[in-house]
């Protein structure tokens, strides 16, 4: 009798090893299948902002935005990167750091687009990573 119970038992926690192994794995899978990376415009990501579009359209996504630099000014350590859009709103970058970042450069940045905070008028891209 004991010796069966140590078996059953065994048996279970081999089961919950191969179950927990299989959630895990497959979770992995469920969370990554819709990130994907999109190319946008600053004056794309800007106006889906504006018209309040910006999150579902771009909230599990990876940016890729091609622009030209409009502004550059610190804040709080962070630079703060404007892109020049055709609309009335902005599309900024916050960047950890960003050396010799001049307005009229050409740049690429990379930012997930669920970090984005609405600003006033302008779209602001947390933790931008110049590509």
């Amino acid at each position: 009798m004991l010796r069966n119970r140590l078996v059953l038992s065994v048996g279970l926690v081999f089961l919950i090893l191969i179950v927990a192994a299989a959630a895990f794995l497959g979770g992995h899978q469920v969370a990554l299948r819709n990130l994907t990376f999109k190319n946008v415009s600053a004056t794309q990501a800007a106006q889906a902002m504006k018209n309040d579009e910006f999150y579902a359209d771009y909230k599990d996504n990876t940016l890729i935005i091609h622009g030209t630099v409009s502004s550059v000014s610190q804040q709080s350590g962070d630079v703060i990167v404007g892109l020049k859009t055709n609309s009335t709103y902005q599309t900024l970058c916050k960047l950890n750091s960003a050396p010799n970042i001049k307005p009229g450069a050409a740049i690429t940045v990379a930012a997930i687009g669920g970090n984005a905070v609405r600003q006033s008028s302008a779209v602001l891209l947390q933790n931008c990573v110049s590509i």
